[in-house]
C-alpha cells in the first residue's frame, strides 16, 4: 500500500494532468464493460393486436386507466 501511495506521490503532475485522467478514465471504463457484459438484460416489449379493420395506430401517451392510489382518482 505504500508503494502505491509513494508512486501517486512522485507522479502526481502527471496522474492528474490531462493524459492521466484520460488514461484513468479508459481504464475504468473497461473494468465496467467488462463487468457490465455478462449482465443480461432483459427487454420489455409490447404488442399490439389487431383485429378486423384496426389499423394499430396509437396516439397520444401510454394511460394506465386501472391504477389505483392515484391522487386524481375519483
Amino acid at each position: 500500500m505504500e508503494a502505491i501511495l509513494k508512486y501517486f506521490i512522485d507522479n502526481k503532475e502527471w496522474i492528474f494532468s490531462g493524459l492521466g485522467i484520460f488514461i484513468i478514465g479508459g481504464i475504468i471504463s473497461l473494468i465496467k464493460y467488462v463487468i457490465n457484459r455478462n449482465k443480461k438484460t432483459s427487454k420489455k416489449t409490447m404488442k399490439q393486436i389487431n383485429t378486423d379493420n384496426s389499423s394499430g395506430t396509437q396516439i397520444g401517451i401510454q394511460n394506465n386507466y386501472y391504477q389505483t392510489g392515484d391522487k386524481n382518482d375519483q
